[in-house]
């Protein structure tokens, strides 16, 4: 009597294998992914965004404080500086809070750019008030600030604070040398400020000291901002030449 032949097992195939054991790493990656997704709603409460919102707030009751202290010649200037001035400390905070709670985000850098500029513009508006015989002069330098700043965001595709080797060297020494980079930023602040403190108390000590330094700061910084400018609008021309976007 013959042996009943053994019938041999079926070998899963390499496809079906994949699918019944997914790898690991797979299903890791996938569970990262869906940890990440977030909505255009969540980008608007991260916690950087939160405290730039608390800057445009500050800046806006700041500005019009010192535009009724002007009218009214009350001492309302006083609060007004301190929230412009409390408006500029937290710009530095927000980018804290960006590293801080890896919260960074294309949003966030634009609110914090247009912040920057619409806030010194206001302060600068507010100085063409109070000192009508040098309009020209702050007028100029609201326009030029926010226009550079603009033009070198739209070459750098991107943040504005950026130091590639293509840029101009004052441009590339102004971002990459951050003793530098917070002297004309914070001197310049500070000069607007001090300015527009001085056509309230013209005889203030202390402002009429440090304001010769806190000119040279501001000099410096408007000369690095033609320099951006010029910068930007070469990098946009370059990239027409090559055929970029």
């Amino acid at each position: 009597m013959a042996a009943p032949k053994k019938t041999p097992a079926k070998r899963a195939s390499p496809s079906r294998k994949r699918e019944a054991s997914p790898s690991p790493v797979a299903n890791g990656g996938a569970a990262e992914s869906d940890k990440r997704r977030i909505s255009h709603k969540d980008v608007y409460v991260f916690i950087p965004n939160l405290t730039g919102y608390a800057r445009v707030g500050l800046t806006a009751a700041g500005i019009w404080l010192l535009i009724q202290a002007n009218r009214t010649k009350s001492d309302q200037w006083k609060l007004g500086l301190v929230l412009y001035t409390l408006s500029f400390v937290l710009d530095f905070f927000d980018g804290y809070f960006a590293r801080l709670f890896k919260q960074s985000s294309n949003f966030g850098a634009v609110l914090d750019m247009v912040t920057d500029r619409v806030s010194t513009m206001l302060l600068l508006i507010v100085l063409c008030q109070f000192y009508p015989d040098r309009f020209e002069w702050f007028s100029f330098l609201a326009a030029l600030d926010y226009s550079s700043h603009w033009v070198q965001m739209y070459a750098a595709k991107g943040h504005h604070k950026t130091t590639n080797s293509d840029k101009n060297i004052i441009v590339r020494t102004f971002y990459g040398v951050y003793p530098f980079f917070g002297f004309c930023c914070v001197g310049t602040e500070i000069f607007y400020v001090a300015m527009a403190a001085l056509h309230f108390e013209k005889n203030n000590e202390i402002l009429n000291f440090i304001l010769p330094v806190l000119f040279t700061a501001c000099v410096s910084k408007n000369i690095v901002n033609v320099a951006q400018l010029m910068s930007g609008f070469e990098a946009v021309a370059k990239r027409d030449a090559a055929g970029e976007k």
